[in-house]
């Protein structure tokens, strides 16, 4: 497994190379560019410019072949499921979801690179996932059925967390698909669709396949140029099925894809709203990008910014909502 370092560790470590150092940070499309979701891009924009934005750069992966939330798109109900791009943005300014999330992400990496000098590379899943290498990655993984089952111990034997997408409707089955040593093999569960079983070979490059949550960060040592420091929020340092943390399933998936190879990491805090509860898109209890934009302006980018310096600095893993609103608004609310 990657080490785990404090921002300052990862500085002093990666000060000493000659050669550039990419940070990384995946990103989820749901629409709401949340404070935790901020405060990660800050902590690796934070980190980059520490090093020095002339030797670092931060790749910022935006999952949209990752799977929507399941109580916003009614996929059990529909039986099948449709990714970001097919998505229509509940606000209706925008062409789909996938459109209205780039757009919130991109102004806020455009902020941190106007403040900081740090240059942002924002990349899509759907497009990284046609590499070959990527592939060659992403087939190690399922030629080890174990770390499915680690993943996730209730799947079936041959079943994967890998969904070969319908070429007629963009859709996938809900249904984890089988894997027979090439080739994924499913049914399309589209009711609009015409087309029923198929299979995808695995290293076919013309077919778009799924990977969700666990399997898409295998990216991070796959594809060029390769991440040196991956950045995560708070929520993956909680426990997973089989009593595993979060972070500790996704880095042995990256450690099966490349051959022992995985990159440092740097975890960012967790994040506790007004209510005493986690911070989150489904309780919407948490501050959003629109929120602070609002409030603050084109000066939103710095405040958060100064408040992930803040927490960074003093090693706060757990950022209750009083440290949120001295970081952020200078003041305690009554």
């Amino acid at each position: 497994m990657g080490v785990t370092h404090s921002l300052c560790n990862i500085i002093d470590k990666y000060s000493q190379r000659d050669e550039k150092a990419y940070f990384g940070v995946g990103l989820r499309p749901s629409g709401i560019i949340h404070l935790g979701n901020m405060a990660t891009l800050s902590l690796g924009g934070l980190a980059a410019y520490k090093l020095g934005p002339h030797i670092s750069e931060m790749q910022v992966t935006v999952c949209d072949l990752d799977m929507p939330d399941q109580r916003d798109w009614n996929i059990r109900k529909e039986g099948y499921t449709k990714y970001f791009a097919d998505l229509p943005d509940p606000r209706e300014c925008h062409q789909n979801l996938l459109a209205h999330s780039l757009e919130g992400i991109t102004d806020f990496a455009e902020g941190i690179e106007s403040e900081l000098g740090v240059k942002t590379n924002i990349r899509l899943l759907s497009e990284i996932q046609r590499a070959p290498e990527f592939r060659v990655a992403l087939k190690r993984v399922l030629d080890d059925p174990s770390i499915m089952r680690y993943l996730f111990p209730r799947l079936g034997e041959n079943q994967t967390l890998v969904f070969p997408i319908c070429s007629d409707c963009h859709t996938a089955s809900s249904v984890p698909s089988m894997y027979n040593g090439h080739t994924l093999v499913n049914a399309c569960t589209n009711p609009s669709c015409e087309t029923q079983a198929y299979e995808v070979d695995v290293m076919d490059t013309s077919k778009d396949i799924a990977v969700h949550y666990f399997i898409d960060p295998l990216r991070d040592r796959a594809i060029t140029p390769k991440t040196d420091v991956h950045v995560f929020g708070g929520d993956y340092s909680s426990e997973h099925e089989g009593n595993a943390r979060k972070v500790e399933k996704i880095m042995s998936v990256i450690a099966k894809a490349n051959c022992g190879e995985v990159p440092d990491i740097l975890m960012g805090p967790t994040f506790y709203a007004r209510d005493g509860e986690k911070m989150s898109k489904r309780k919407e209890n948490g501050l959003t990008r629109e929120n602070l934009k609002e409030h603050f302006g084109k000066d939103y980018v710095k405040r958060v910014l100064d408040l992930a310096d803040q927490i960074s600095s003093k090693g706060v893993r757990v950022v209750d909502y009083t440290l949120v609103e001295e970081g952020l608004f200078g003041k305690k609310f009554s």
